[in-house]
């Protein structure tokens, strides 16, 4: 479990940089003209927030699944390449609680005056945790 949890520090790491630059792209540049609040929230943040996870996810994905469960048995049905199979929506089921966890922390800090890439910097640190301990046990098990 020491060097699965390693891999998937390493992978998780990887995600974080994907999901900051998605996030500055998306609020810079993708959503830019975006403008106005819905439920007090600031709506380009949060458009720009659900890009990066969404890209971040998908990356971590196929990562996690092709190295830090490789010698799980996964590559036996052709069908499971497939982004749009059953451990795919398993995984995104399983990160629900991390990503709402992301999306309230990081809109919490920004609201407590911190700015939005150091706050979903830490929101991103305080759900890998859960992030982990919910793959390892519902998604990536043996059939």
């Amino acid at each position: 479990m020491p060097l699965r949890f390693f891999k998937y520090s390493i992978v998780g790491a990887s995600g974080v940089l994907v999901n900051l630059g998605s996030l500055y792209l998306a609020r810079n540049y993708l959503f830019s003209r975006v403008e106005g609040d819905v439920l007090g929230f600031d709506l380009k943040l949060n458009l720009s927030l659900i890009t990066a996870i969404f890209c971040s996810i998908v990356s971590n994905f196929l990562l996690n699944k092709k190295w830090t469960w490789a010698d799980k048995n996964f590559r036996k049905n052709p069908r499971e390449f497939s982004l749009l199979n059953n451990l795919f929506l398993k995984y995104i089921a399983a990160c629900s609680v991390s990503i709402s966890m992301q999306l309230i922390v990081t809109n919490i800090l920004v609201m407590w005056g911190i700015q939005y890439i150091i706050s979903n910097f830490i929101a991103i640190g305080l759900a890998a945790v859960f992030g982990y301990l919910i793959n390892h046990k519902i998604t990536f098990v043996e059939r």
